[in-house]
């Protein structure tokens, strides 16, 4: 099923190479930060049973994490969805050429 929506020029390719190339830092970097925000939660609100002093580390990492997991799957589902419409272009460019 082609497409037609998607539409990659010379300049796009720079732009989202950038974005490839930045994408393990813009997916990886909020997961530890909130995961680092649980973590102390977990240590010191937690363990030593003082909750109400550290519930807004807990509501910050929540809020964080959720709306990042969120966006991340759809991010990494377009950057496959790009992958295969540049499969599909790179192949017709070397048929083109072949003939």
């Amino acid at each position: 099923m082609e497409k037609d929506y998607i539409k990659i020029d010379e300049k796009d390719w720079k732009a989202i190479r950038v974005e490839i190339w930045l994408s393990p830092i813009i997916i990886i970097s909020p997961i530890l930060f909130s995961g680092y925000l649980i973590y102390d939660w977990y240590t010191r609100g937690f363990l030593l049973n003082e909750n109400y002093r550290y519930i807004g580390e807990l509501f910050l990492a929540i809020l964080i994490l959720l709306p990042n997991l969120f966006f991340d799957f759809k991010f990494i589902k377009s950057l496959i969805e790009y992958n295969k419409v540049k499969n599909r272009l790179t192949s017709f460019k070397k048929q083109v050429k072949g003939r």
